[in-house]
């Protein structure tokens, strides 16, 4: 069986950004993908799309009673061209086109084109790929796998003391390069904490302040004002008239 999702995946044609791409996740290995491509019967038509996989090989062809392989690339593990020619046969009930890899392993497929061949077009269909082709192609990028990965693993072979010689350089090195130790270090990363907590406190005084000289201010300010109303009442030298 095969699930077959859109999934958002960078593709081929947008490597800058994200993109959506057909992912065929599989739980058997000969699980395929398959489309029907019945509606051109008895034309010629021509095949592109892209696939990707961590398996060693993509193929592709037709699914008829006797499947025909008509290409076949090693994968590289980012996105490899398939393409390949072939004519449907104008009284066929069906015809499907089928994609799968070597192996078991999850693909990708994306920007499948099938184009109709113009008339004129002389180019013969593509040849079918034998098992045996198919074999070598796997095999061929299976056996270049160890010789890659033996270009890449000659400092690990040298042994352990090439291993310990390099971890016991790292610590020297850091500290050449610093000339600090881990207690200069901490006090450093402490430093601006302090310096916040410095600045908070001195924000927090200064508002203290600014509070106590407003209550102050209004304090004196009511006493002013009832001492001015107390001399306004206070009883002067009147005349008395006296009445002669």
């Amino acid at each position: 069986t095969a699930t077959i999702m859109l999934q958002m995946n960078t593709n081929h044609t947008e490597k800058e950004g994200v993109g959506y791409a057909l992912k065929v996740a599989r739980a058997e290995s000969d699980a395929t993908l398959k489309f029907d491509v019945s509606l051109y019967a008895g034309k010629t038509v021509d095949i592109k799309f892209y696939a990707m996989t961590k398996d060693k090989a993509v193929i592709a062809g037709i699914d008829r009673d006797e499947p025909l392989t008509l290409a076949a690339v090693p994968a590289t593990g980012d996105w490899d061209e398939l393409s390949f020619r072939f004519t449907i046969p104008e009284d066929t009930p069906s015809e499907y086109v089928f994609v799968e890899t070597d192996g078991k392993a999850d693909f990708f497929i994306d920007d499948v084109s099938l184009t109709i061949a113009k008339e004129g077009d002389t180019a013969s269909d593509s040849e079918v790929i034998s098992a045996d082709k198919i074999a070598a192609l796997t095999a061929g990028s299976a056996a270049s796998e160890p010789a890659a990965d033996a270009a890449q693993e000659p400092a690990a072979d040298t042994g352990k003391a090439d291993t310990s010689s390099e971890t016991a350089a790292e610590p020297a090195t850091d500290t050449a390069t610093t000339g600090e130790t881990d207690k200069e270090q901490s006090d450093k990363a402490d430093a601006p904490a302090e310096k916040e907590a410095s600045y908070t406190i001195i924000w927090i005084i200064c508002g203290a302040a600014l509070v106590i000289g407003i209550v102050i201010g209004v304090v004196i300010a009511r006493i002013r004002k009832a001492a001015s109303v107390k001399t306004e009442d206070k009883p002067g030298d009147k005349e008395e008239t006296k009445e002669e």
